[in-house]
């Protein structure tokens, strides 16, 4: 398993209610690919952002830089998607 890259991001609330949001990710087909870090119940009050680091892993270790797919979940409805290459370098 790769030792894992440590990522960071800003998550932001735009509605007029709190909400909770959960960061979800999906890797290669073939590989297991896991993200650690407090990555659910993420509560954010009305219009205002939080950071979120975590770290993300993936088993085998990719012996070059593969996609993997970050997702925002709120009520179980992806809100936002970002792809990004593993390992970042």
């Amino acid at each position: 398993m790769h030792g894992g890259e440590l990522l960071h991001g800003v998550l932001e609330n735009r509605s007029a209610v709190e909400a909770r949001f959960a960061i979800m990710v999906k890797g290669p087909q073939g590989t297991r690919t896991d993200i650690l870090g407090p990555v659910s119940a993420i509560s954010i009050r009305p219009n205002e952002n939080r950071q979120a680091d975590f770290l993300v892993r993936m088993a085998p270790a990719p012996s070059s830089a593969q996609q993997i797919t970050l997702q925002l979940v709120r009520d179980g409805k992806a809100v936002a998607r970002a792809d990004a290459a593993f390992p970042v370098h």
